[in-house]
């Protein structure tokens, strides 16, 4: 558990990264030191919220029994990355240390890498089978099999005598 947890998590700073560093020309064309200032900012409030998201759903998947522990755990890390980023992100907007424009576009491009990180590995995590199904096992059903010529023809007799005798 602890090990996913990390593994997320530098899975994560290197998303982060990576998009920082792809954005990093962009920001300065559009607004210079500012704009990468916004950029940073836009990066460290995405990845704190995404940090804090799977903090919330490795906490729910331990405290909840039951079967369904693991998709209630990834919706509570969803909700929890989405409601973390908008609380560390509104004093930004409120405050304005930087042009807002450009830090809302860098905050959604952050935002919606993280998330498709987030995606992809709940995706990983959900899709093990952990233990067996409880459904049977499918008995082989008997394959149909088309009526032959001489099988055709004779309900053709069989039909044409019974409007004859009617």
């Amino acid at each position: 558990m602890a090990a996913s947890i990390r593994r997320y998590l530098l899975l994560a700073l290197l998303v982060t990264v990576l998009v920082t560093a792809a954005l990093a020309w962009p920001a300065y064309a559009w607004q210079g030191s500012d704009g990468l200032l916004g950029l940073g900012l836009a990066a460290a409030i995405c990845l704190l919220g995404a940090m804090g998201g799977r903090g919330v759903g490795g906490f729910v998947r331990v405290t909840q029994p039951g079967e369904d522990q693991a998709p209630l755990a990834t919706q509570a890390a969803i909700a929890g990355r989405l409601v973390l980023t908008l609380i560390l992100s509104t004093p930004v907007f409120i405050l304005k240390p930087v042009e807002m424009m450009p830090f809302g576009i860098w905050l959604g491009v952050h935002y919606l890498a993280q998330m498709v990180l987030e995606v992809f590995v709940s995706l990983r995590e959900l899709g093990q089978n952990r233990r067996p199904t409880e459904t049977p096992a499918r008995t082989p059903q008997p394959e149909a099999t088309l009526p032959t010529g001489s099988e055709v023809a004779a309900e053709r007799v069989d039909d044409a005598k019974g409007a004859a005798d009617r």
